[in-house]
C-alpha cells in the first residue's frame, strides 16, 4: 500500500485520519505500509495522521501535518512523525524532512528503494520524501549527531558541513564542501590533528610534521600546509584558546593517510573516530606515544585516541625512551614548551663540545634553561 494525503481534513464527532478514518466491521487488522500524511487533521472526537480508529498495522510511515489526537492508532513499527514521539513512532524535525535523513531512514537497509527525493540533483527540489521516481538518497558523511545527504553516491558536493570535535566521523565516499568547520577548546599550546580537509598555518596556528630522531632528539618540522586526511603536530600561537578552521571549496577525504617521514623511525597516525588500544604493551613491534599537557609522553597500558587527533609509533626497544627532547626547527620557546618544561628561560646555549654560542647553530645544540633543566636541540 502506497498512499499519501495533502489535503486538510476536518470532521465533527467522528474519526478523522490522513489515510484511514475508521475500519468498522471489518475483521482482522488492517496492514498500511509506506504512506504518509503533510495535512492537517482535526475532530472534536478524534483525528490522526495515518488511522484514527480501529485495530491496524502501521509500518514505514511517516507525517508532519498537525493533528488533534495522535499519529495513529493500533501496532506502529519504524515510523516518523514531526510532532510527537510514541512507541514505534520516532520524532523528527523539520530539517531531517527536508534535508533527505528521513528519506534515507524510511528506506531502512537500502536494499529496496521505496522512498525517493530531490535534494542536489538539480532537478526540482522536494521538500519532503515521495513515493515518485525522483532522487535517491544516498548517506554521504556522519560526525556526531549531523548527517549528509545528497542524490551523488560518488564524489558529490554538500553545501555546508560542521565537524564535531571528539564526535566520530565517517563518509562513504571522498565529496566535495562548499563550506565545511571544526573547533576545539585547547587548554594547551600543543596538540595533534588530523582533519579530512586542507588546512594551512597562519598566525594563529603553526603546523609540524614528524621528521627523524637522533638519539633522543625527534626533529619536528614546520610546514605550510597539511594535506587533507594527514596527521600533523599543531602550536596555538596565543598557548590556548579556540582552535577553529573553516575550508570553502575543498576537497573533503572519507579515509586517513599515515604519514611516515622516516618509516625506520616514527609514524604519526591520525584517527577520524575514538580509538582505544586496551594494553599497547601487547604490541611486541611498536612503542606508542601522545601529546599531552604540553608534553610528549611515552604510553604504556591503556591508550585512547579521540578523533581528529593522532598518536606516533617508533620500532619496539628493549630499553623504550619516556620522551623526546623535540627540535622544532631552531624555536626554543617551542620546544620547552612541548616538552613540558612550562615558562623558562634560556640561560646559555653550547656545542656538544661545550663551546658557548650566541644562538643555535645547525647540528646538535646543548641548551640550558632557567629550570636547571638541559635540553639537546637539533637544528636542520
Amino acid at each position: 500500500m502506497k498512499c499519501w494525503n495533502a489535503g486538510t481534513i476536518t470532521g465533527t464527532n467522528k474519526y478523522a485520519g490522513g489515510i484511514l478514518g475508521s475500519r468498522n466491521n471489518i475483521n482482522g487488522s488492517v496492514a498500511i505500509t509506506n504512506c504518509y500524511n503533510i495535512g492537517d487533521v482535526t475532530d472534536n472526537s478524534n483525528a490522526s495522521a495515518i488511522v484514527s480508529n480501529g485495530s491496524a498495522n502501521i509500518n514505514n510511515c511517516w507525517n508532519s501535518g498537525t493533528v488533534t489526537t495522535s499519529f495513529s492508532t493500533g501496532t506502529c513499527t519504524d515510523c516518523y512523525d514531526l510532532n510527537s514521539e510514541s512507541t514505534g513512532v520516532t520524532q523528527v524535525t523539520s530539517d531531517q524532512i527536508a534535508n533527505g535523513d528521513l528519506c534515507y531512514k524510511l528506506n531502512g537497509d537500502q536494499g529496496t528503494i521505496t522512498w525517493r527525493q530531490n535534494i542536489d540533483n538539480g532537478e526540482t527540489i522536494d521538500a519532503h520524501p515521495v513515493l515518485a521516481a525522483n532522487g535517491q538518497v544516498y548517506q554521504i558523511a556522519t560526525s556526531g549527531d549531523n548527517d549528509y545527504y545528497s542524490n551523488t553516491a560518488t564524489n558529490p558536493t554538500l553545501a555546508s558541513v560542521t565537524l564535531i570535535d571528539n564526535e566520530n566521523y565517517a563518509a562513504t565516499t571522498d565529496f566535495t564542501a562548499s563550506t565545511i568547520t571544526y573547533s576545539r577548546n585547547m587548554s594547551n599550546a600543543w596538540g595533534t590533528i588530523c582533519l579530512p580537509f586542507e588546512v594551512d598555518s597562519n598566525d594563529d596556528v603553526i603546523y609540524y610534521t614528524t621528521g627523524e630522531i637522533n638519539g633522543n632528539v625527534l626533529t619536528l618540522t614546520s610546514t605550510e600546509t597539511v594535506p587533507a586526511g594527514t596527521p600533523a603536530i599543531f602550536k596555538m600561537q596565543n598557548g590556548s584558546g579556540t582552535y577553529s578552521v573553516t575550508g570553502n571549496d575543498v576537497e573533503v577525504k572519507s579515509t586517513v593517510q599515515t604519514e611516515t617521514d622516516n618509516s625506520d623511525e616514527i609514524n604519526l597516525v591520525g584517527v577520524f573516530e575514538k580509538t582505544i588500544f586496551e594494553d599497547v604493551t601487547t604490541d611486541n613491534a611498536n612503542e606508542y606515544y601522545y601529546i599531552s599537557n604540553n608534553k610528549f609522553m611515552h604510553a604504556t597500558g591503556k591508550l585512547t585516541i579521540n578523533p581528529f587527533r593522532a598518536y606516533f609509533t617508533t620500532a619496539n626497544s628493549s630499553t623504550p625512551s619516556n620522551g623526546f627532547s623535540i627540535a622544532v626547527n631552531d624555536d626554543i620557546t617551542a620546544i620547552s614548551a612541548l616538552t613540558g618544561e612550562g615558562e623558562v628561560t634560556v640561560e646559555a646555549i653550547y656545542t656538544v663540545d661545550g663551546k658557548q654560542l650566541r644562538d643555535l647553530q645547525q647540528g646538535l645544540n646543548i641548551v640550558k634553561l632557567s629550570n636547571g633543566k638541559v635540553q639537546k636541540i637539533l637544528v636542520k
